[in-house]
């Protein structure tokens, strides 16, 4: 099968709505939330052409950590050869649709958007109700078995009001024609963060909810023997910051851990660089590092968020 790649258009109108949705309010945060997808459902049969498999799912993580983007980070457990072609982490496809529908089926219902790649080495947004019309472009971050997709927000919105599908298949097929479908049925929904509590007044004093924020300060892209980065911490505590990276069985290993004990609230910078074994294993790869960020406040729960990166380690 070939590729089949749908040249962009763009109207006076799509351009002016993209612009005036650069100035709403932007969009809440959503934790990461995983849909897993069984492995070894990713073959189907088509007509006059037999038994064709694609890229395998095994699980999506779906977040927004209020950078202004959706994250699609999507994990395969295997990448066949289809027709004699050797299938590719691209070979990928989001669906996004509106909150009433029911199927994973692009065509036919309003306000239904799909995530793609539209020429080598780009990834658009493009409305479907709008003729595949082109409303925004989107970041693709590719690893051996995965990819992440950042799809800008300012055309969606609030990510808990739309419904999801993730297909990965043969090349120049679209939504639900993939041979690996995930869900494999229905459709997938994002919950909203729960709101901040409602800071409260003792004896004068204004409490504040323990919060990590401003995790865009941590560069999705980085290069060197370490990971960097900043971030803001609504209230004093210790601060614990693991790396974690792809291990067997869709599981993660430590690569890496340290401890800011007794931080004020405010802005912290850190770095978190690579014990010599990790550096020699990394040596001249991109890999992609989950960090896992802990605050713990002086009193109350930790609270946890996580944020990715890819990382690219010198020889």
């Amino acid at each position: 099968m070939r590729v089949v790649f749908r040249a962009p258009v763009r109207s006076a109108a799509s351009i002016t709505a993209a612009l005036l949705a650069l100035h709403a309010a932007p969009a809440p945060a959503i934790s990461p939330q995983t849909l897993t997808d069984p492995v070894g459902d990713n073959c189907r049969d088509y007509t006059r052409l037999g038994n064709q498999c694609g890229p395998d799912i095994t699980q999506v993580v779906f977040s927004a950590p209020g950078e202004g983007n959706l994250h699609a980070d999507i994990t395969y457990a295997s990448l066949p050869v289809d027709v004699g072609v050797p299938q590719l982490a691209e070979y990928v496809e989001l669906g996004i649709y509106p909150p009433g529908a029911t199927t994973p089926h692009l065509f036919g219902i309003p306000a239904t958007y799909r995530v793609a790649q539209t020429s080598p080495g780009r990834w658009t947004l493009q409305s479907i109700s709008a003729g595949f019309q082109v409303v925004g472009p989107v970041t693709a971050t590719v690893r051996p078995l995965g990819i992440e997709l950042a799809v800008p927000l300012a055309t969606l919105g609030d990510p808990s009001t739309h419904r999801y599908a993730v297909n990965a298949g043969s090349a120049g097929e679209t939504i639900p024609e993939h041979p690996d479908l995930a869900p494999n049925t229905g459709l997938f929904d994002l919950a909203a963060d729960a709101p901040a509590p409602t800071p409260t007044t003792t004896e004068g004093t204004t409490a504040v909810a323990p919060a990590i924020k401003a995790l865009s300060g941590i560069p999705a892209k980085q290069r060197g023997n370490a990971v960097a980065g900043r971030l803001d911490i609504t209230v004093g505590g210790d601060l614990t910051i693991e790396a974690l990276v792809p291990a067997a069985k869709s599981k993660l290993k430590s690569i890496g851990k340290i401890i800011k004990r007794g931080l004020k609230a405010g802005t912290v910078s850190f770095r978190l660089p690579l014990p010599a074994s990790v550096r020699k294993k990394l040596a001249g790869r991109k890999t992609q590092v989950t960090l896992r960020i802990s605050l713990k406040p002086a009193s109350g729960k930790a609270i946890t968020q996580t944020r990715k990166v890819s990382l690219t380690v010198p020889r």
